[in-house]
């Protein structure tokens, strides 16, 4: 959304959430893994070789940009037969030492590196990229600027909410990893059996399950979740980083259910760090048992309003804006 006029962003992307990118107004392009394309690692970087070349063939595409955890072959290839095509690695920290370490030597073949913001960045385990001449750190980078966020009356009245009473959103993630109704079931439970009548759970796209369970609830299918935080008081939530960096950024109070059944991703770090900080609460789901004193104390308003405050002395740049500017720079 920030880059000049004349770059139009192509996706390529193992998401199932395509359609997301594509109702944005973007060109978007599905590679299936290949774990669910059943072939060979090999076999399917040569695949996505011959498919991405083609891609940026027929696009005339200026740069290429990855955004993830390891630089697959195709890709490094892709770039590598081009001599004057930028490669630029899009970094998010906070990945879990035994894949990233492997990873970060990766990063000479690129011609820069974005290193990612990330707020418990002192939490961050994994290997540093041994390249610093190819480096740039940037702020963390969120999808909204905060005053892209509706209002909180507006955000209630398109949510079906009322105006006055507690409501508390559920964010907790696909579910495709963990047996997430057996969670949500007790939370959702403890937060009725407290009073609250207002209770949001956020469908992911790409759940194999939906969480249509619960008759009580609203279910935010909206994407971005994002644009409607202000309607809620508090929010129990999973830490991935976008998620994670969206709440402390708009300044929600937050309890973070990290899911430490992520590969890479170091949730738990960056839950433990938000409470270390007086940023949030962070409750393992083995302590799901003990979700009830978590909740009471958010219902507490002096507290929220002191975790809100502690986010907001933390608001930084979007690093959105800086990256979108140095890429441009460099194309």
């Amino acid at each position: 959304k920030r880059v000049p006029a004349d770059i139009q962003p192509v996706f390529a992307t193992m998401s199932q959430a395509t359609s997301i990118v594509r109702a944005a107004g973007y060109p978007a392009h599905f590679f299936p893994d290949y774990r669910y394309a059943e072939t060979p690692y090999g076999l399917w970087n040569r695949w996505l070789e011959v498919e991405l070349s083609a891609l940026v063939e027929f696009y005339e595409a200026r740069a290429i940009v990855f955004d993830g955890v390891i630089p697959y072959d195709g890709i490094v290839r892709t770039g590598a037969r081009r001599a004057n095509m930028p490669m630029v690695w899009v970094r998010i920290p906070m990945w879990k030492r035994a894949l990233w370490d492997d990873a970060v030597e990766r990063a000479k073949f690129f011609d820069l590196v974005l290193d990612t913001g990330e707020l418990a960045g002192a939490r961050n385990i994994g290997a540093d990229i041994p390249y610093p001449d190819k480096l740039e750190a940037i702020p963390p980078m969120l999808l909204c600027d905060e005053d892209e966020l509706l209002s909180r009356e507006d955000a209630r009245a398109r949510l079906g909410l009322d105006g006055d009473g507690l409501a508390v959103l559920l964010q907790l993630g696909s579910g495709n990893n963990q047996a997430l109704v057996p969670v949500v079931q007790h939370i959702v439970s403890t937060l009725e059996d407290l009073g609250i009548r207002q209770i949001v759970i956020a469908d992911w796209v790409i759940a194999e399950h939906p969480l249509e369970t619960w008759p009580s609830v609203t279910i935010l299918r909206n994407f971005p979740n994002s644009h409607y935080l202000r309607a809620f008081d508090f929010v129990v939530s999973a830490a991935g980083y976008n998620t994670f960096h969206e709440l402390i950024g708009y300044g929600l109070p937050t309890i973070f259910v990290p899911n430490e059944k992520v590969e890479t991703d170091d949730q738990l770090g960056r839950s433990q760090y938000a409470a270390e900080q007086g940023l949030g609460l962070c409750m393992a789901v083995t302590e799901l048992d003990n979700f009830e004193s978590y909740a009471q104390r958010l219902l507490d308003p002096a507290v929220r309003e002191h975790l809100a405050a502690a986010c907001r002395k933390r608001r930084w740049r979007n690093g959105a804006e800086v990256a979108a500017t140095r890429l441009a720079a460099l194309m």
